[in-house]
């Protein structure tokens, strides 16, 4: 489910073809975005256990399952459009 937020994510908010691809295709899709190094790292990891579960039936831990909640938190933090600060000028009484 957790991997699922994060395509949606990529499909809504870059336009990419997230939900049809694979967890290797993600990945190299997020490595060519605007994001830190340990950030797409982290999202990498987390896209390598996601296919562990879903393809070997493999159980996470709960230190796996935690790491890969905040490497979601953090990539759709690091990603999100970053709000434009309006500046207003202060007219001084003349």
């Amino acid at each position: 489910r957790l991997t699922d937020v994060i395509r949606l994510y990529l499909e809504r908010e870059f336009r990419l073809s997230a939900m049809e691809s694979t967890a290797d295709e993600v990945t190299a899709m997020v490595q060519k975005l605007n994001a830190t190094n340990s950030t797409k790292e982290e999202l990498a990891t987390l896209m390598q256990l996601s296919a562990l579960v879903k393809y070997a039936k493999e159980k996470p831990g709960a230190s796996e399952n935690e790491a890969a909640l905040n490497a979601a938190k953090t990539f759709i933090e690091e990603m999100k459009p970053k709000e434009e600060v309006v500046t207003k000028k202060v007219q001084g009484v003349g």
